[in-house]
């Protein structure tokens, strides 16, 4: 596990809302000594305000996602999946209808970060968890690429676009 130090920049009040991070139940079966009741517990305390739960089937059933939304109330998510291969449009689906930006939910995949370990290490896993918890936490929140100008702010610019014209008009005869 990280050291404490480390995590202080990644505590409530420093960079952003605490958000939940659910970590899935299969992620036990691929790593057999990685006791995620433990880990979740861990997490919570080293890292303020966050809550840490254990879904059963996050990969493939993301329905557990909409349910553990619906009871967390969280501005930002972290998921520690056991597979990169899951549903990814349906997560994003899930996270916009529970309020959340879905370009914010930040997605670990464990699964390759511990295969091929005989003893998966701890420490690793909750620095990855940790890292994406502090993105969740520094992310702005997304912005709508073309936002509409006011009319007011038309008026002015179709005016200096005119009087552009006619000073180039009048710079050039």
């Amino acid at each position: 596990m990280p050291d404490a130090r480390k995590l202080e920049s990644t505590k409530t009040g420093a960079a952003g809302p605490p958000p939940l991070v659910l970590l899935c139940h299969d992620l036990e079966s691929a790593a057999p000594g990685l006791a995620l009741a433990s880990l979740a517990q861990e997490l919570a305390s080293r890292l303020q305000g966050v809550q840490v739960r254990v879904e059963e089937g996050l990969c493939h059933r993301p329905a557990a996602l909409k349910d553990a939304l619906r009871q967390a109330r969280a501005q930002r998510l972290v998921l520690g999946l056991c597979s990169d291969d899951y549903p990814a449009w349906e997560v994003q689906a899930h996270a916009r209808k529970a309020g959340l930006d879905a370009f914010g939910v930040q997605v670990v995949d464990l699964g390759s970060a511990v295969a091929g370990a005989s003893a998966p290490s701890r420490r690793q896993v909750g620095t990855l968890l940790a890292a994406a918890v502090a993105r969740a936490r520094a992310f702005p929140g997304s912005r709508p690429e073309n936002e509409k100008s006011d009319h007011e702010n038309q008026d002015d610019f179709r005016k200096s676009k005119v009087h552009g014209s006619t000073l180039l008009r009048d710079y050039t005869t």
